[in-house]
């Protein structure tokens, strides 16, 4: 979501024309609740010159991506069940919010989980949910 959001991030051109691809076969943006907060922070906490002031890390993410997808988050309840789960699969540290992020896209119904951190997020394809790299 930052490279979509910053035009002078290496991997802008990729990122955009990634999601617009999907958008124009018809496809809907699913976008977890938790990175729209990620992506605020790490906007807005850049080195400078490449820090955004936080109106226009709003007006970025509104543009990117609430125009043009809907947001999941996960219920209480799964937050729970999700617990256990990183117990048993021996999930820990950062891993936890990949985690978050592969559980709301499961409960939308993702098939295609977009993602420039794929070593993150491998780990958690099958089922039903790829990873692709743009």
């Amino acid at each position: 979501m930052v490279p979509m959001s910053l035009p002078e991030h290496l991997h802008h051109d990729r990122a955009v024309a990634a999601i617009n691809r999907r958008l124009d076969a018809g496809d809907t943006t699913v976008i977890v609740a938790h990175t729209l907060l990620e992506t605020y922070s790490t906007l807005t906490r850049l080195p400078v010159p490449s820090r955004v002031r936080p109106s226009d890390a709003l007006a970025a993410i509104e543009r990117s991506f609430l125009a043009q997808g809907i947001v999941v988050a996960l219920r209480h309840e799964q937050y729970i069940f999700l617990l256990y789960d990183l117990v048993n699969r021996g999930t820990v540290g950062g891993q936890v919010y990949d985690a978050a992020i592969v559980g709301c896209a499961r409960q939308a119904g993702v098939i295609e989980l977009l993602t420039l951190n794929e070593r993150h997020f491998r780990r958690f394809e099958g089922d039903g949910l790829s990873v692709v790299v743009p």
